[in-house]
């Protein structure tokens, strides 16, 4: 009965991500919102990492990362050419321009490299250093703290944080890495997720599909929290199933609530 469940979830496992492209014509939301899917897959690069080095072959994750590097290498690339020329303050320019750096010189050359526990463990660190770099323009923070933004705004973080939550698990339960304060930081990155998870689910704007969604992605993370709590059975490929059907059904809503805004 068990190696029956294990195949019946992996029969459905999806590890590779899809990097595309840039559009033709950037305008400020495309790239916005291209921004955003960037800092979310930032997380997806490690998790192929993470699974390359617990030789998870299912779906080939190696050749997966590969594939993507550059991909994502391009896109950054592009994104911050154009954000420069949005940018009206210096402060802006220099933050983006260091996050991309972090990625050039040292993100990127390891996940290039031959995957260790101790390299993942120093890419998630230097990953949220270049998240807090790329995310903290007033470019982005104009754009959402407009009216009806908001809820676009949760959407990313939680698109975000579902990758955030399973690079950490995976770094601590499957590849053993020892964190010291990994429950307190697991809590609270937890407790931010179903915080955005609540408020979008009580918008009084969301339609039937919106809703529907919404609950897809919730009964994912329970998945993902009955994983979380279990303390024998780690399965990390079923982990980073679960992130990545948060991810879908969360990036759907957010299409929807840009409809929204755009018919208003």
């Amino acid at each position: 009965m068990k190696n029956l469940f294990l195949m019946l979830i992996f029969a459905n496992m999806v590890l590779a991500i899809e990097v595309k492209e840039l559009p033709s014509k950037l305008t400020l939301p495309k790239a916005l919102y291209n921004h955003c899917l960037e800092l979310t897959q930032s997380q997806q690069l490690l998790k192929l990492y993470i699974f390359t080095d617990l030789n998870i072959s299912y779906k080939s994750p190696n050749k997966a990362l590969l594939q993507a590097i550059p991909k994502f290498d391009k896109r950054l690339k592009a994104l911050h050419t154009f954000f420069n020329t949005e940018f009206t303050d210096e402060r802006d320019k220099q933050k983006f321009s260091e996050g991309v750096d972090i990625w050039e010189k040292s993100i990127k050359p390891k996940l290039l490299a031959e995957p260790s526990k101790e390299n993942a463990k120093l890419l998630k660190k230097e990953l949220a250093e270049m998240y807090r770099k790329l995310k903290s323009t007033k470019v982005l923070a104009k754009r959402l703290s407009k009216k009806g933004f908001e809820a676009v705004k949760m959407t990313g973080g939680i698109c975000y944080g579902s990758q955030d939550m399973v690079t950490l698990y995976l770094i601590r339960q499957a590849q053993g890495t020892v964190i010291p304060n990994y429950e307190e930081l697991m809590k609270k990155k937890m407790a931010g997720f179903e915080k955005r998870l609540n408020t979008l689910k009580s918008l009084e704007i969301n339609t039937p599909e919106i809703k529907k969604a919404l609950n897809e992605a919730e009964r994912a993370y329970s998945y993902f929290t009955f994983m979380y709590n279990s303390e024998t059975t780690v399965i990390p490929a079923l982990m980073g199933k679960k992130a990545d059907e948060i991810f879908k059904k969360i990036e759907s809503v957010k299409k929807l609530y840009g409809k929204l805004l755009k018919n208003k």
